[in-house]
């Protein structure tokens, strides 16, 4: 019974989406974001490649790469936005590696201890 935040976090020109702990966005969330336009995904990634994830707390890799695809549609993120999973532990059977070649296949980067983002 937790209630999660996520940004939208504007400065300048540059507009990032940090969604940390969302499982999948309901229509209403989507059809918001939708009208917006994205220079960043930062995206929970909890489940990385464990499936089914629980729709309703966390995200996989696959539910990242459908939101990434419903954003693209949609227009608001475009060939040139980063997409970062972030958000994982052991308990995903994988080390780091092993997440970016799979993440990496659909030019998903994969977050890291120190990493420093400019937009």
């Amino acid at each position: 019974n937790e209630q999660c935040l996520n940004y939208v976090i504007e400065s300048g020109s540059a507009r990032v989406l940090y969604a940390s702990d969302t499982g999948d966005y309901c229509k209403q969330t989507l059809d918001y974001l939708s009208g917006l336009k994205f220079d960043l995904l930062i995206v929970e990634c909890t489940f990385g490649l464990i499936s089914p994830h629980s729709a309703t707390a966390h995200m996989n890799l696959d539910a990242v790469v459908s939101l990434r695809k419903h954003l693209e549609n949609a227009g608001a993120v475009s060939s040139s936005t980063r997409t970062i999973i972030t958000h994982f532990s052991h308990n995903i059977g994988l080390l780091h590696d092993e997440l970016e070649e799979a993440a990496g296949k659909y030019g998903i980067e994969v977050a890291y201890d120190g990493i420093v983002l400019n937009v």
